[in-house]
């Protein structure tokens, strides 16, 4: 049942109906106007509990919530938004806590933490649809300033990090690079063999065809992304630290994006701000990503070259095979795998990207240098539709604890 003053002039009456019968009267139908925020201030003693916890549903708009909690209270100063930074901390446990106290000393707080919004209640047990209802019912009779304090945040949108996704995956294809290492297999001398030795070096051959195919997989894979890793650190640059023409821009920008890597390494003075000297495509580091670009392009653009794909050169006699030497067949037949690129070739590229990285870094100056290091580093990235410029929403750590109960 709902308290009928609650609404009119909750303070008296409610007061009143609550001394006389606490489940009497619901927040419900409450406007929060009407209510006090505790600045700094703990909405406990020390040794009060609270009365419940109530996790809102992850459907619930919190954006829409936050924006109806500032609106009423201006920005959250519960203790936990205190003990932050006083902008807020977006790799923090607890993000922001809304304290506020009701006509009847009820007091409730909104804290978002990292895994969720609670409302926690001192004075009196709520229930969730209690708590939903207060919410909604609010939201309707403040829509105008829920409105406008929605309108008065920043837009920012979590975009992924192309660079930090491509150097994830040259780690990894690295990494299984090293450790697949197919040994020739050896083979028996004469056809003559026991049943026991015929099922073995069946076994052993398919084990060397299959590890074969791993590590031209791997190797493909692991030029690729290093060519990939190098390219996108170059569009990261271009997309952090460009400058005001191509910020106001937007074709210019798509042109510079869709130059080649050689262009955009050369052009970087004119494309951004805080380039503290003039590449050269001589420098080494430069000149050594050329490997990687040209293992990269042989392999997008492969067709059957009669040089860089030949493995072996043998004789045919009509449609009898020849080879140089009186070995097994084998070896001719699954060694093409490995020749494109070469297993030391494809390790090699990683050290070549993160010379140039590094070479890239060293052009730079002041603030785009630390800030484009750190994109490096980081995702998702994020893009304020307010500012039109990138930035880092979260720190390079996911931010998340927890509390054991005893």
């Amino acid at each position: 049942m709902r308290c009928p003053f609650f609404g009119p002039d909750p303070t008296r009456a409610y007061h009143y109906l609550q001394i006389m019968n606490p489940s009497f009267c619901s927040i419900e139908d409450f406007d929060l106007s009407k209510a006090t925020v505790l600045v700094g201030e703990l909405p406990w003693t020390r040794e009060q509990r609270p009365s419940n916890i109530l996790v809102l549903p992850s459907s619930f708009p919190e954006a829409k919530l936050y924006a109806l909690l500032k609106a009423l209270f201006g920005r959250p100063k519960g203790m936990m938004s205190i003990a932050l930074h006083p902008e807020g901390d977006p790799d923090a446990l607890f993000k922001y806590e809304f304290s506020i106290k009701l006509p009847d000393d009820t007091r409730l707080s909104v804290m978002r933490s990292w895994l969720n919004v609670e409302v926690h209640s001192w004075g009196r047990k709520l229930e969730l649809k209690e708590v939903i209802r207060l919410f909604t019912f609010n939201f309707e009779l403040h829509k105008e300033e829920v409105r406008k304090s929605l309108e008065d945040l920043e837009v920012y949108r979590l975009i992924i990090n192309p660079h930090f996704r491509h150097k994830k995956m040259m780690n990894l294809f690295q990494e299984e690079l090293k450790h697949s290492n197919p040994h020739v297999p050896t083979l028996p001398k004469t056809l003559l063999v026991t049943a026991k030795e015929s099922t073995y070096y069946a076994k052993v051959v398919r084990a060397y065809v299959k590890e074969m195919e791993r590590q031209n997989c791997f190797a493909v894979s692991l030029v690729m992304e290093s060519a990939y890793t190098a390219e996108s650190y170059l569009n990261l640059v271009l997309a952090l630290a460009r400058n005001d023409v191509l910020q106001a821009n937007p074709k210019m920008f798509l042109d510079a994006l869709y130059e080649t890597w050689r262009d955009k390494i050369e052009r970087l003075p004119l494309h951004c701000n805080m380039v503290s000297k003039q590449p050269s495509l001589e420098d080494a580091p430069v000149k050594n990503l050329e490997r990687v670009f040209r293992l990269r392009n042989k392999i997008a653009h492969s067709y059957p070259d009669r040089e860089d794909l030949c493995v072996a050169k043998i004789w045919f006699d009509q449609r009898i095979p020849l080879l140089p030497a009186c070995e097994s067949h084998v070896l001719y037949q699954c060694g093409v795998n490995s020749l494109l690129p070469r297993r030391e070739e494809a390790l090699e590229c990683p050290d070549l990207v993160g010379k140039f990285i590094d070479y890239v870094d060293s052009l730079l100056e002041g603030p785009a240098k630390e800030s484009v290091q750190r994109a490096g580093r980081s995702n998702p990235l994020g893009f304020s539709e307010t500012t039109q410029r990138y930035g880092v929403p979260y720190g390079e750590d996911i931010g998340m604890g927890f509390f054991t109960a005893r």
